[in-house]
Formats: C-alpha cells, structure tokens, sequence
C-alpha cells in the first residue's frame, strides 16, 4: 500500500513524525482529505484535530490551534503554533484529550470548530 510522510512541528519541535495511507486536515475553509500522490499545495490550517491513518489502519490524531500545510506528492509538512498528540491508554489519553481541547478552545471561539474537534476526541476515548 502507498504510503505518504507526515511531519507536525511546533516552535518547541517534533510532534508527530510517521507514513500515512490517509490524512484529514482541518483547513480554514473546511476539512479536506490528503492521500499518496497529492498534488502540491500550501493550505493554512485553522484550529482542530489531523486525523492520520497509518498503513497497518491505526488512526492517529493530533490537535493544533493553527498552522500551515505544505504538500507534494510524497508527503505533509505541518508547521503549527502549539499541537498535542492525542495517543497512550487510560488515563494517559485522558490527560492527551483533556489537553487538546483546551488547546483547541483556546485558540477559536467557533462553536463548530471546539464541538468538531471535541467529538473526533471523545471518539478517540472510546
């Protein structure tokens, strides 16, 4: 299976660094999908959760509070402000998820925006 690389990088460095089969953004004008082979493009990117499916269908997530996308064809870099990997078990991923969306209402006032990315969390938690 086609594999892209995926890189999230904050001021204080690396957040996530991993090949995806599938990844969704939260772009400024609404959330749009990435697949191996994307044509290039520079997309700004608005508070939310990069949802990221590895090759083994694992999904990933990683909340942020704003940024920018570049992509090619062989993969995504992400710069953003502030990001926080949502991932571990138990109470690790409650502290992940408790601390994503504090990020992502931090950063928005839209109610959409805080009621999309607190579900997509809560549906982590499950």
């Amino acid at each position: 299976m086609k594999t892209f690389k995926i890189q999230i990088i904050t001021p204080q460095g690396m957040v996530f660094d991993s090949d995806a089969t599938y990844a969704v953004f939260p772009g400024q004008i609404g959330e749009f999908g990435v697949l191996p082979g994307h044509s290039s493009m520079l997309s700004l990117l608005a508070p939310g959760i990069i949802e990221i499916t590895s090759e083994d269908n694992v999904k990933n997530a990683v909340a942020i509070n704003w940024g920018y996308a570049a992509l090619n064809e062989v993969g995504a870099i992400v710069l953003v402000d502030g990001a926080v990997a949502v991932a571990g078990s138990g109470a690790e991923l409650t502290a992940a998820i408790e601390k994503a969306e504090a990020l992502v209402k931090a950063a928005t006032d839209s109610a959409y925006s805080i009621g999309a990315a607190t579900s997509k969390l809560l549906a982590l938690g499950k």
